[in-house]
């Protein structure tokens, strides 16, 4: 929706939607935003946060549920690996 990038969502929900029966995977990671640019409206071709940004806050309309974009490696560290079934 925002571009190129490695997304995160602060809603479970939003990651749950790319797993895949019967197990599912998921990891929780800290991720250094930093200074965030704020888009309101999809942006499909944006190659990553505008000069001055570290990430991308995506906030078009989704029922509430937010996405956080990165583009550069070591901003995200994996803490916990979650296994689940549903």
């Amino acid at each position: 929706m925002y571009g190129r990038g490695t997304y995160f969502a602060d809603n479970p929900e939003k990651s749950d939607n790319y797993t895949s029966p019967p197990i599912h995977y998921m990891f929780v990671c800290n991720v250094a935003l930093g200074e965030q640019e704020v888009l309101t409206q999809v942006n499909n071709g944006k190659l990553g946060p505008a000069k001055g940004y570290h990430s991308i806050y995506g906030k078009a309309n989704q029922g509430g549920i937010y996405e956080y974009i990165i583009d550069r490696y070591g901003q995200a560290k994996p803490v916990y690996l979650i296994t689940y079934t549903k």
